[in-house]
Protein backbone atom coordinates (compact mmCIF):
# COMPACT_ATOMS: atom_id res chain seq x y z
CA UNK A 1 0.00 0.00 0.00
CA UNK A 2 2.52 2.59 0.75
CA UNK A 3 4.60 2.36 -2.07
CA UNK A 4 7.79 3.99 -2.95
CA UNK A 5 5.71 6.76 -5.23
CA UNK A 6 3.78 7.29 -1.87
CA UNK A 7 6.84 8.27 -0.17
CA UNK A 8 8.16 10.38 -3.24
CA UNK A 9 5.08 12.62 -3.00
CA UNK A 10 6.28 12.91 0.72
CA UNK A 11 9.61 13.30 0.52
CA UNK A 12 9.00 16.89 -2.56
CA UNK A 13 7.26 18.86 0.86
CA UNK A 14 9.93 17.84 3.50
CA UNK A 15 13.35 18.79 3.16
CA UNK A 16 15.32 16.35 5.84
CA UNK A 17 14.57 12.46 6.54
CA UNK A 18 12.12 11.86 9.27
CA UNK A 19 13.55 10.49 12.40
CA UNK A 20 14.10 6.70 12.84
CA UNK A 21 11.82 4.53 15.38
CA UNK A 22 12.11 1.49 16.65
CA UNK A 23 9.30 -0.78 18.14
CA UNK A 24 9.89 -3.59 20.39
CA UNK A 25 7.69 -6.78 20.07
CA UNK A 26 6.72 -9.53 17.08
CA UNK A 27 5.30 -8.51 14.13
CA UNK A 28 2.89 -10.99 12.83
CA UNK A 29 1.68 -10.79 9.33
CA UNK A 30 -1.06 -13.72 9.74
CA UNK A 31 -4.45 -12.97 8.64
CA UNK A 32 -5.95 -13.59 12.16
CA UNK A 33 -3.70 -10.52 13.51
CA UNK A 34 -4.74 -7.00 13.15
CA UNK A 35 -2.27 -4.47 13.57
CA UNK A 36 -3.63 -0.59 15.00
CA UNK A 37 -2.31 2.56 15.16
CA UNK A 38 -3.10 4.92 18.13
CA UNK A 39 -1.69 8.28 17.55
CA UNK A 40 -2.31 11.57 19.25
CA UNK A 41 -0.92 14.16 16.86
CA UNK A 42 -0.87 16.98 18.73
CA UNK A 43 -3.69 19.30 16.88
CA UNK A 44 -2.18 21.85 14.49
CA UNK A 45 -4.32 24.70 16.40
CA UNK A 46 -2.05 23.58 19.28
CA UNK A 47 1.14 23.64 18.34
CA UNK A 48 1.68 27.63 18.27
CA UNK A 49 5.79 27.73 19.50
CA UNK A 50 5.45 31.28 20.53
CA UNK A 51 3.02 29.41 23.40
CA UNK A 52 4.24 26.01 23.53
CA UNK A 53 7.12 24.88 22.35
CA UNK A 54 9.82 27.27 22.56
CA UNK A 55 12.68 25.02 22.17
CA UNK A 56 11.54 23.80 18.92
CA UNK A 57 12.36 25.68 15.38
CA UNK A 58 9.08 27.03 13.80
CA UNK A 59 9.79 25.28 10.78
CA UNK A 60 9.25 21.63 12.67
CA UNK A 61 6.11 22.43 13.56
CA UNK A 62 4.35 24.25 10.82
CA UNK A 63 1.62 23.19 9.45
CA UNK A 64 3.15 22.80 5.82
CA UNK A 65 5.57 20.70 7.21
CA UNK A 66 3.70 18.75 10.06
CA UNK A 67 0.74 17.60 7.64
CA UNK A 68 3.47 15.27 5.37
CA UNK A 69 4.81 14.10 8.27
CA UNK A 70 1.69 12.66 10.17
CA UNK A 71 0.66 11.37 6.33
CA UNK A 72 4.31 9.78 6.32
CA UNK A 73 3.66 7.90 10.38
CA UNK A 74 0.75 6.14 8.77
CA UNK A 75 2.07 5.00 5.40
CA UNK A 76 5.10 3.89 7.27
CA UNK A 77 3.49 1.87 10.19
CA UNK A 78 0.77 0.35 7.30
CA UNK A 79 -2.28 0.33 10.26
CA UNK A 80 -5.24 -2.26 9.41
CA UNK A 81 -6.77 0.17 11.88
CA UNK A 82 -6.13 3.79 12.29
CA UNK A 83 -7.32 5.75 15.93
CA UNK A 84 -6.03 9.26 15.92
CA UNK A 85 -6.38 11.68 18.37
CA UNK A 86 -6.33 15.55 18.60
CA UNK A 87 -6.76 15.82 14.79
CA UNK A 88 -7.82 19.21 13.36
CA UNK A 89 -6.12 18.63 9.41
CA UNK A 90 -8.41 15.80 8.47
CA UNK A 91 -10.92 18.72 6.18
CA UNK A 92 -7.99 20.21 4.45
CA UNK A 93 -5.37 18.05 4.09
CA UNK A 94 -5.51 14.22 5.36
CA UNK A 95 -9.13 13.54 3.62
CA UNK A 96 -7.89 14.35 0.27
CA UNK A 97 -4.46 11.92 0.96
CA UNK A 98 -5.83 8.89 3.53
CA UNK A 99 -8.18 7.62 0.59
CA UNK A 100 -5.48 7.26 -2.57
CA UNK A 101 -3.35 4.80 -0.24
CA UNK A 102 -6.62 2.56 0.42
CA UNK A 103 -8.30 4.13 3.93
CA UNK A 104 -11.59 4.62 4.53
CA UNK A 105 -12.07 7.62 7.15
CA UNK A 106 -14.34 8.98 9.86
CA UNK A 107 -14.07 12.32 11.45
CA UNK A 108 -15.63 13.85 14.13
CA UNK A 109 -15.48 16.94 14.84
CA UNK A 110 -14.78 17.54 19.33
CA UNK A 111 -17.26 19.16 21.17
CA UNK A 112 -15.73 22.53 22.38
CA UNK A 113 -12.82 21.89 21.13
CA UNK A 114 -9.57 23.93 22.80
CA UNK A 115 -8.43 25.08 19.24
CA UNK A 116 -11.42 27.07 18.88
CA UNK A 117 -9.34 29.81 21.16
CA UNK A 118 -6.51 29.86 18.70
CA UNK A 119 -8.85 31.09 15.93
CA UNK A 120 -6.11 34.44 15.47
CA UNK A 121 -3.38 31.97 15.08
CA UNK A 122 -4.40 32.09 11.17
CA UNK A 123 -1.19 30.07 10.22
CA UNK A 124 -1.96 27.02 12.88
CA UNK A 125 -6.25 27.05 13.16
CA UNK A 126 -7.37 24.81 10.93
CA UNK A 127 -10.60 24.11 12.38
CA UNK A 128 -11.66 22.24 15.46
CA UNK A 129 -9.37 19.03 16.70
CA UNK A 130 -11.32 15.60 16.70
CA UNK A 131 -11.14 11.81 16.60
CA UNK A 132 -10.01 10.37 13.31
CA UNK A 133 -10.89 6.91 12.38
CA UNK A 134 -9.40 4.89 9.74
CA UNK A 135 -9.37 1.41 8.24
CA UNK A 136 -8.44 -0.61 4.88
CA UNK A 137 -10.73 -0.50 2.32
CA UNK A 138 -9.78 -3.69 1.18
CA UNK A 139 -9.48 -5.80 4.68
CA UNK A 140 -12.76 -4.29 6.16
CA UNK A 141 -16.54 -3.62 4.83
CA UNK A 142 -18.17 -0.78 7.02
CA UNK A 143 -21.44 -1.48 8.72
CA UNK A 144 -22.42 0.75 10.65
CA UNK A 145 -20.58 4.37 11.75
CA UNK A 146 -21.98 6.42 14.75
CA UNK A 147 -20.64 9.00 17.57
CA UNK A 148 -21.33 10.17 21.12
CA UNK A 149 -21.23 13.22 22.59
CA UNK A 150 -21.74 13.86 26.21
CA UNK A 151 -24.38 16.50 27.18
CA UNK A 152 -24.06 19.57 28.94
CA UNK A 153 -26.15 18.17 32.15
CA UNK A 154 -24.43 14.36 32.29
CA UNK A 155 -22.41 14.78 35.56
CA UNK A 156 -21.39 10.92 34.85
CA UNK A 157 -17.67 10.26 34.46
CA UNK A 158 -17.83 9.59 30.52
CA UNK A 159 -15.27 11.09 27.85
CA UNK A 160 -17.29 13.72 26.73
CA UNK A 161 -17.71 12.19 23.11
CA UNK A 162 -16.10 8.87 20.92
CA UNK A 163 -16.45 7.44 17.74
CA UNK A 164 -17.27 4.06 16.65
CA UNK A 165 -16.83 2.17 13.61
CA UNK A 166 -18.93 -1.45 13.50
CA UNK A 167 -16.86 -3.51 10.61
CA UNK A 168 -16.54 -6.64 8.90
CA UNK A 169 -13.12 -8.12 8.37
CA UNK A 170 -13.39 -9.74 5.30
CA UNK A 171 -10.77 -12.96 5.28
CA UNK A 172 -12.59 -13.98 8.24
CA UNK A 173 -16.07 -12.88 7.78
CA UNK A 174 -15.49 -11.46 11.58
CA UNK A 175 -17.64 -8.28 12.71
CA UNK A 176 -15.72 -5.82 14.96
CA UNK A 177 -16.61 -3.01 16.71
CA UNK A 178 -13.63 -0.43 16.27
CA UNK A 179 -13.88 2.65 19.24
CA UNK A 180 -11.95 5.85 19.25
CA UNK A 181 -12.08 8.71 21.87
CA UNK A 182 -9.57 10.80 23.86
CA UNK A 183 -9.70 10.68 27.58
CA UNK A 184 -8.38 13.08 30.52
CA UNK A 185 -4.85 13.30 30.17
CA UNK A 186 -2.38 13.44 33.11
CA UNK A 187 -1.61 11.05 35.74
CA UNK A 188 -3.77 12.48 38.38
CA UNK A 189 -6.74 11.92 36.70
CA UNK A 190 -6.02 8.35 35.98
CA UNK A 191 -9.48 6.36 37.88
CA UNK A 192 -11.08 9.15 35.84
CA UNK A 193 -9.86 7.63 32.97
CA UNK A 194 -10.66 4.30 33.64
CA UNK A 195 -13.90 5.08 34.80
CA UNK A 196 -14.47 6.75 31.30
CA UNK A 197 -13.06 3.66 29.26
CA UNK A 198 -15.49 1.91 31.22
CA UNK A 199 -18.43 3.44 30.50
CA UNK A 200 -17.60 3.46 26.69
CA UNK A 201 -17.56 -0.64 27.30
CA UNK A 202 -20.76 -0.44 29.23
CA UNK A 203 -22.45 2.16 27.10
CA UNK A 204 -21.56 -0.14 23.61
CA UNK A 205 -22.83 -3.30 25.77
CA UNK A 206 -26.34 -1.77 26.42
Amino acid sequence: MASSVSFDEITKHTSSTSLKREFYGNYVSAHATLHVLQWNTLAQGLSNPEDNFVRVKNETVAFDTRKWRILEQILIRKPDLCALEEVDTYDCFLQYHLPKYGYTCFFTPKPKSPCYAFQHDFANFKGPDGILLCFKTDLFDEIERYHYQKSDNDTHEKPAFFSMLQLRHKPSSTNIIFVGTHLKAKKPFANIRSNQAKAIVQYLSE
